[in-house]
């Protein structure tokens, strides 16, 4: 049998193992996804055993950083970001990757989000960011700027950084909300006022629980197309599995997922 998984701190939420076993039944694989919880004190001295027990890994907070000094060689985006979300043990070379970026582009792809020519207004400049920003590159958008509460980031060399009370309308045909203002967990609020969002046709929320963040209810009512962060986060594990097998998964089996764990979340 096939040992797969997942490494964080707390993982007692995950709807990873519901998506990869229905990957696992629909091609017929002898397979398992495994959750692997790590305190912090302990990933340093376990992580590397950890890691050679499967033949692939998912990888989340608070690990996504973490974890390039364990593995032998990352691809482009996981060195570009600094970050892994997937690491694949091809016999016993430990190789990274980053899905996020993947599925990030894939759920605009999906819901026909414009891409080529539009302003793009990213909430927030953590990690999240950085991979939208990163796959966003890869598009011929035509700006990209950011709304933070800080006016100042490591990584961000180029682009525009607005505060959130000095952000003006009309400067963005799509927002990114990567922050987690809004989660269930969190406080029930937007990051950003309704109003700022004038002149926009599209938000976009990396959340998926709640199924409509504050932002995006208030993005509804003003007219928007919104979408979650559900299929993002089926299209990153499934590239995984890609990466992992070798098996392609299509559009068609790739929605058919998201909708057995939208089902399951939502109900």
């Amino acid at each position: 049998m096939k040992r797969f998984g997942l490494i964080g701190e707390v993982l007692s939420y995950s709807y990873s193992p519901i998506i990869h076993k229905a990957f696992y039944t629909r091609h017929q694989m002898d397979a398992v996804y495994e959750l692997r919880e790590v305190k912090k004190k302990d990933f340093s001295t376990t992580i590397r055993s950890i890691l050679e027990e499967y033949r692939g890994l998912n990888i989340t907070i608070p690990y996504k950083n973490d974890i390039l000094p364990f593995l032998d060689t990352a691809d482009e985006a996981s060195r570009q970001i600094g970050a892994v979300n997937t690491v694949s043990n091809v016999d016993g070379t430990l190789i990274g990757f980053n899905t996020d970026v993947y599925g990030f582009l894939d759920t605009l792809d999906h819901y026909r989000v414009p891409v080529q020519g539009a302003r793009y207004v990213i909430l927030g400049t953590g990690g999240a960011a950085k991979s939208v920003y990163y796959g966003l590159k890869t598009r011929q958008v035509a700006s990209i700027s950011f709304v933070s509460r800080r006016r100042e980031s490591d990584w961000i060399k180029d682009e525009k950084i607005w505060s959130y009370d000095d952000f003006p309308t009309k400067k963005a045909d799509v927002f990114v909300n990567t922050t987690p203002v809004g989660m269930t967990s969190k406080e029930a609020r937007s990051p950003i006022e309704v109003e700022k969002l004038d002149g926009a046709g599209h938000v976009v929320d990396l959340i998926y629980n709640p199924e409509k963040t504050p932002l995006l209810v208030e993005a509804e009512k003003a007219g928007l197309q919104v979408v979650n962060g559900l299929f993002m986060l089926v299209s990153q594990a499934l590239k995984s599995e890609e990466i992992w097998t070798g098996v392609e998964v299509d559009a068609e089996e790739k929605e058919r997922i998201h909708q057995i764990i939208a089902e399951l979340m939502y109900k």
